[in-house]
């Protein structure tokens, strides 16, 4: 099972040409009859003179990496997405988890 490499959320790692580069995540997961595998996941934030968009990069030691490029509107519809669900999932927190419970009160 794989486990985080470190408790901090991002830690800012390069800076070049502007381009601000992020490690959001590092995981590493120990086999034991064979080589361990190590994935980290990179954002790449362009500055605005080249669009000033995302590019998420995830890179392993046993997979091929993958990217995809995140411009400033989808980034910003993300973080709006994010929040939304972080706030709904808070307040979800303290309800009662079962789904048919509230037809517990119905007449019928």
């Amino acid at each position: 099972m794989a486990t985080p490499d470190s408790p901090t959320p991002c830690t800012l790692f390069s800076e070049e040409d502007g381009t601000r580069y992020a490690l959001l995540s590092a995981l590493y997961d120990p086999y034991v009859h064979s080589q361990s595998a190590i994935t980290q996941t990179i954002a790449a934030f362009s500055p605005p003179a080249y669009g000033g968009g995302v590019v998420l990069h995830r890179l392993s030691s046993d997979d091929t990496p993958a990217r995809f490029d995140l411009s400033r509107e989808a980034m910003a519809a993300l973080i709006t997405a994010y929040t939304a669900h972080c706030i709904a999932s808070e307040q979800h927190q303290g309800q009662d988890s079962d789904p048919l419970g509230d037809l517990d009160d119905h007449p019928f």
